[in-house]
């Protein structure tokens, strides 16, 4: 789940998405309105946790340009006003949910899964292919009913995989989904956490496939055979 989070203080916005992180979100952390926009522009988000108070204008901004612009993203307000007028102001331009500072980073995860749940977005809904099962929420993989460890990222790998079930999907994909526009990383980051899910695959009897299809990417299969 890609998350896309404005908050202006850095101590904060570091300490939030490092947990979300943690949680198995990809974050992409912004300190003002202008960046959120932009980032929207050109990015594909699950969820936006704005701040209302960002230093060049106001987080009702920013929803209100995204509900303007049509785009179906959960949004979910932040701020340390905590007036009745205040929530109401923020729901009524479009807000799906509000949180008051100080806030329990793990109500936010909570509302922000609750947000996928609550507007039927497939996201938390938990995968299913032949004998193999993905929780999004849980982040854990099943195989004839038994747990398969992942990491962070091979749990992310294996949830694209899934959701594209038969259809290309290409290194830059990948890489967009396990990493932040603040993180670097390398292609051979991104084989290395699809060699460890083939091998994860293989080893634990699944039926499903890693394929690498030259020059565009990989392709997860179904093995339909008895």
């Amino acid at each position: 789940m890609r998350v896309l989070f404005a908050e202006d203080d850095e101590a904060v916005g570091r300490a939030t998405a490092s947990s979300l992180t943690a949680a198995g979100f990809v974050v992409d952390l912004v300190e003002s309105r202008d960046d959120a926009l932009h980032a929207l522009k050109s990015h594909s988000y699950d969820a936006a946790v704005f701040d209302i108070l960002l230093p060049d204008g106001s987080g009702l901004e920013a929803l209100a340009e995204v509900r303007r612009s049509r785009l179906d993203l959960p949004v979910l307000l932040l701020t340390a006003l905590g007036s009745v007028d205040d929530r109401v102001t923020g729901l009524n331009t479009g807000a799906d949910d509000y949180l008051v500072k100080p806030f329990s980073i793990d109500e936010l995860i909570a509302r922000l899964r609750a947000l996928q749940r609550r507007l039927g977005t497939s996201v938390a809904m938990v995968l299913a292919v032949e004998n193999t099962s993905f929780d999004p929420t849980s982040r854990m993989m099943s195989v004839d009913g038994e747990h398969v460890p992942l990491s962070r990222a091979e749990s992310i790998v294996v949830e694209r995989f899934m959701r594209c079930l038969g259809r290309v999907v290409t290194k830059e994909q990948l890489a967009e989904s396990v990493y932040s526009f603040n993180e670097e990383y390398t292609d051979n980051a991104v084989e290395v956490h699809v060699h460890r899910v083939r091998r994860k695959l293989e080893g634990s009897g699944a039926k499903l496939s890693i394929r690498t299809v030259r020059g565009l990417g990989y392709i997860m299969v179904a093995d339909k055979t008895p």
